[in-house]
């Protein structure tokens, strides 16, 4: 007679005469090498039949509890276990498990006492039971509050099992948490040694030693999880961060631009990206991530705040203006995007606007050089020397002051009619000859040419657009301070042939045409 499926119960398999299936179905309870739906159709035919000693039958329900668990039935696991307990009250490896399913329903006092029924009642020779058992009552009390006693908990865990790499990771996350870096490093080291093919912990060892400051420690660690897992974005990213840091930007744009091949959308990507290229001068290609940003997310604040530096780098002053004003409107306390649109304004000849903008943040920092100063060279192109110098002078007397301001200042006290011979001099004590703009200043003290300054703006070939722009509008001013217009508009339209669309003087030279009658 054929016997029938396998599927059907001990008993019936019996019936039909086939001992030898029914014998394979029991033994299928109790393996570990079939699917968990077999194991517990299997265990159900066992259990059945009725005929099991305790033991064994405990077993069998262990087992089921144990498939269903696989499966996803929390809940059936948990009686299976139960039941097995009722049957052999010291079975600490179905207590443990039970533990486990506890905790996954939430019934977290019912999990711990069943973690410590196993720590209490294990010999301490069984180290590998002990050790699981502290790790999962450690684990839960440190996710439930209990931090001191789930470190503790943890650390006895690396006694008993020194080769479970679990405890280390664990008491590693939980320090890096806290700001326990050095510890964290400790302890995520250890756990990456004995398992180095865990990517999340090399991840986390990443992570610390970033925020420790070991940059070179940290692209290692995000390098071998990438070794591990080539698209985990997360290593891209936080790799590229830490490129971004070392100022290595072109492999920061490599790492950024693998990572928006497997998250196009990924906007902090395309934020770090952008501000990579702009720090290497790849500007377009910076405002257009930034635009893809706010195509994604209109209100983003700080793609903004980027866009409008890179608008400006190029140019762009209007768009600069646009987008910090943007910003603004959502944030008008935002004091970086106040001081860009009073700075950008005065590329567009909105000196009152600007002046206004560097004002407000005066107001409430009445000794911030970077305001003061600029608001100084407002007032200079609005025609306002005698309140261009108090801001000039008062700027100079702040510390690290650039040296450019001492021929700001001078030109604006002039052009008041409150110039103090031997201001120059006084300044340029202690100045390297060599360094720009000590030639401009040899100049109005009458030691060289004005040939001779435009020759030593020009001799290194590197910033020479810019050194030439700042030559011409003071050579223009020179020749204003003596009445001669016509080589003052020369040296003006000299300034803005450099092109060097950034540079104050720049703005200064078209702000001094207008007033001369050009555009």
């Amino acid at each position: 007679m054929k016997c029938p499926p396998t599927y059907i119960p001990y008993v019936l398999l019996s019936l039909y005469g086939c001992p030898a299936i029914a014998k394979d179905m029991t033994l299928a309870c109790f393996s570990r090498n079939v699917e968990a739906a077999m194991q517990i159709a299997a265990c159900d035919s066992a259990i059945s039949q009725g005929k099991l000693p305790d033991d064994t039958h405990a077993l069998a329900l262990a087992s089921r509890g144990a498939a269903r668990h696989q499966s996803g039935d929390i809940t059936g696991a948990l009686a299976d276990y139960s039941e097995s307990l009722l049957i052999v009250p010291d079975d600490l490896s179905v207590r443990l498990s039970r533990g486990l399913v506890r905790e996954e329903l939430n019934q977290i006092k019912e999990a711990e006492d069943d973690y410590s029924l196993v720590i209490k009642s294990t010999p301490l020779t069984k180290n590998v039971l002990l050790g699981k058992a502290y790790i999962r009552r450690g684990t839960l009390r440190l996710k439930n509050g209990n931090k001191s006693d789930g470190i503790a908990d943890l650390g006895e865990a690396r006694r008993f099992d020194p080769r479970n790499p679990l405890p280390f990771k664990t008491r590693g996350i939980y320090f890096l948490e806290n700001d326990k870096i050095e510890q964290a490093i400790i302890e995520l080291k250890q756990s990456v040694k004995l398992n180095a093919g865990d990517s999340y912990a090399q991840f986390m060892l990443g992570t610390a030693y970033l925020k420790l400051g070991q940059s070179d420690s940290a692209i290692k660690a995000f390098t071998d999880v990438l070794i591990l897992e080539p698209e985990n974005a997360d290593a891209l990213r936080a790799r590229a961060i830490t490129y971004g840091q070392q100022e290595n930007y072109n492999a920061a744009i490599v790492d950024y631009t693998a990572l928006l091949k497997i998250i196009s959308t990924d906007h902090v990507s395309l934020e770090g990206r952008g501000a990579a290229f702009l720090r290497i001068g790849a500007t377009p290609s910076a405002i257009a991530d930034f635009d893809k940003i706010l195509t994604l997310k209109p209100n983003d604040a700080s793609a903004r705040f980027l866009r409008a530096n890179s608008r400006f780098q190029i140019g762009d002053a209007e768009g600069a203006v646009a987008d910090f004003s943007a910003v603004l409107a959502r944030k008008p306390s935002d004091i970086n995007a106040r001081l860009g649109r009073g700075i950008a304004r005065q590329f567009i000849s909105a000196y009152e606007d600007a002046e206004k903008d560097l004002s407000i943040i005066l107001e409430s920092m009445p000794d911030a050089a970077q305001p003061l100063a600029n608001r100084g060279y407002v007032r200079v192109m609005k025609g306002d020397f005698a309140g261009a110098t108090e801001d000039l002078t008062a700027a100079m007397a702040l510390p690290n002051a650039p040296t450019i301001l001492v021929l700001w200042t001078y030109i604006a006290s002039a052009r008041a009619g409150k110039i103090k011979p031997g201001t120059l001099a006084y300044n340029a004590q202690g100045m390297d000859p060599d360094q720009w703009p000590y030639a401009i200043m040899r100049y109005f003290m009458g030691d060289i040419s004005g040939d001779e300054v435009i020759s030593a703006a020009a001799e290194n070939s590197i910033g020479a657009t810019g050194r030439l722009c700042e030559a011409y509008f003071f050579l223009g001013q020179a020749a204003l301070i003596v009445g001669n217009k016509a080589e003052a508009r020369r040296l003006f339209e000299a300034a803005l042939n450099t092109t060097a669309v950034r540079f104050t003087e720049y703005a200064g030279a078209k702000a001094e045409l207008v007033r001369l009658g050009d555009k």
